[in-house]
């Protein structure tokens, strides 16, 4: 843990209870602990110290925009007082004639925070704040799909293959020989199941797509280290994913043939695209939409398993790209539903589109 991160946390925990937020002991060891275990490293090695601090404290936009404006305020420099040196002495003449000295100002003792009154630590309670309506301006507004709910939509996406250790009791077979035998001699074991699931994530980075850098950020985490997921594969790409994929964000390097993503698929591999097809800007483009469809047609000819997540709602997709994608593929808007239907087309399921 920093020393620097320690005394912050603790300067904002004050700051906020301040404001009227109801944090306890509770709050502020979670914090600490979890600076501790390094998890307020965000992703590319940046500093989420105020992501960390959402998670664990805030349980609504209003308190998420408190805490991000006492996170800034504690970021500026304190204001620096005039040095005594530098201000020109300036002397007064009396009714008398003579001379003399300004007077000097008198010392302003500072406002006693809570630690200079005595508040302890571990007189503070520790009862969750209440729930707040969201501030309409608050520049940090989160979309309707949390990471909670990307990780357990995850979770439905399976494909269990009994090829792992058998170590497995299975009860209804160990009946059955007793019954067949009439004595007990051993149980009956089977392989233990593993989930096979391939999954492949195809982002739409950078251009109309930069509002929505945060969820992609989280829905690539989320799948590759909280899933339960083997094997995940996360490409980006700029509109349409046409001749190449790159493996980094900034599509810079890395880059990936499609030819050679293609061949890595069967038919049991699950590809989920992510992009908003033109309704962010409301483009309504033929060359995009003819060398979308070649693609969808190529990666259709490999798997049947293919959604597509709009972060715009379906009402911004009308009389544009996305209108005419979204009858050709299965596309859901980007929230908590949408996913949960994205997942499900993605098992094989039959979900209603969105579109």
């Amino acid at each position: 843990m920093s020393a620097g991160h320690q005394r912050l946390i603790q300067d904002l925990f004050l700051a906020l209870r301040g404001d009227g937020l109801n944090l306890g002991l509770a709050e502020l060891l979670a914090a600490l602990r979890a600076e501790r275990d390094g998890y307020a490293a965000g992703p590319e090695g940046t500093d989420d110290l105020p992501g960390l601090l959402a998670l664990l404290w805030c349980k609504s936009e209003a308190d998420r925009w408190r805490l991000y404006r006492a996170y800034e305020a504690a970021q500026q420099p304190p204001p620096q007082a005039p040095s005594r040196e530098q201000e020109p002495r300036q002397n007064i003449e009396g009714d008398d004639g003579q001379t003399q000295e300004p007077p000097q100002p008198q010392p302003v003792e500072p406002p006693q925070t809570p630690a200079d009154k005595g508040e302890s630590f571990g007189a503070l309670p520790t009862r969750a704040p209440p729930a707040a309506s969201m501030e309409e301006n608050c520049p940090y507004y989160h979309y309707p799909l949390s990471r909670r709910d990307m990780r357990y939509a995850w979770r439905y996406l399976r494909r269990l293959v009994a090829d792992g250790p058998c170590d497995v009791l299975d009860v209804t077979a160990t009946v059955e020989r007793v019954a067949r035998q009439g004595f007990f001699l051993a149980p009956v074991l089977c392989c233990r199941e593993r989930n096979q699931a391939h999954l492949v994530l195809l982002l739409d980075h950078l251009g109309s797509m930069i509002p929505f850098h945060h969820y992609l950020r989280a829905l690539a985490d989320t799948a590759m280290n909280e899933s339960g997921l083997e094997r995940v594969q996360v490409y980006y790409f700029y509109n349409v994913p046409d001749t190449a994929l790159y493996t980094d964000a900034l599509l810079q390097k890395s880059q990936t043939p499609w030819p050679d993503v293609l061949a890595g698929l069967d038919g049991a591999s699950a590809v989920l695209i992510v992009s908003d097809a033109g309704a962010a800007r409301h483009h309504n483009d033929l060359d995009r939409i003819l060398a979308t469809l070649e693609f969808l047609d190529s990666l259709a000819a490999a798997t049947p398993h293919i959604a597509w997540l709009n972060p715009l709602p379906a009402p911004r997709w009308r009389d544009t790209s996305a209108e005419v994608l979204a009858r050709h593929t299965r596309m859901f808007a980007m929230d908590r539903e949408g996913l949960s239907h994205a997942v499900d087309a993605l098992r094989g399921l039959h979900a209603n589109q969105s579109g």
